[in-house]
């Protein structure tokens, strides 16, 4: 098994390396704690900035620490894209709210993202936690990660059920790790190029 942390940034990985090569920089917020405690760095292989925005107290302090992480990127590297890695349970809605009044110059958003281990979610509707399906409904486009290790039986009951509560929102399947056709064209998609859904 791999680190955690690693195989969570490996969706976010593989879209700053596309913008890498599409000549643009990216940083990347993130929100929550995990097990490698990731401080702000530069990742080599990618470009991708990492700025921590990590609260214990949420919702009263993440949007001070978001601001003054996005702040921060903004002033000292100057991205042409940043990307939030929002902590677990918060709402994608709520956060791009608190985002719209910073003074963030040239500040516009793309789509929100909601991306699900397809190969160990829980596909029965009822035992959801609340947030998991707000973040789900509120998502403009929902990715199957590591379909390349999901039961295919398994995979059909999870894309049932993300189209259940979320009927209007694109669905993509892929292996971030293995960066497959799938992988590209989400990428496509967020690049605004026609790209085919399941």
């Amino acid at each position: 098994m791999g680190c955690p942390e690693v195989e969570r940034l490996l969706p976010i990985k593989g879209l700053v390396r596309f913008l890498a090569d599409e000549g643009e920089k990216a940083a990347v917020i993130l929100t929550e704690r995990g097990e490698a405690g990731f401080e702000d760095n530069i990742i080599p292989d990618t470009g991708m900035i990492l700025k921590n925005a990590i609260s214990d107290c949420v919702p009263c302090s993440l949007r001070f620490n978001l601001e003054s992480a996005l702040k921060g990127a903004t002033e000292q590297s100057k991205p042409d894209v940043m990307i939030i890695e929002l902590l677990s349970s918060a709402s994608p809605l709520q956060i791009k709210e608190s985002i719209e009044p910073m003074d963030i110059p040239d500040l516009s958003f793309d789509p929100i993202v909601h991306v699900v281990d397809a190969s160990s979610f829980r596909f029965e509707i009822d035992k959801l936690p609340k947030f998991v399906i707000t973040q789900i409904e509120e998502s403009d486009i929902l990715c199957l990660n590591k379909v390349d290790i999901a039961d295919h039986e398994y995979l059909i009951s999870v894309r049932d059920l993300l189209k259940t509560i979320n009927p209007d929102a694109r669905i993509f399947e892929f292996s971030a790790k293995m960066l497959d056709e799938g992988f590209t064209q989400f990428i496509d998609e967020l690049a605004g190029k026609d790209a085919p859904e399941k």
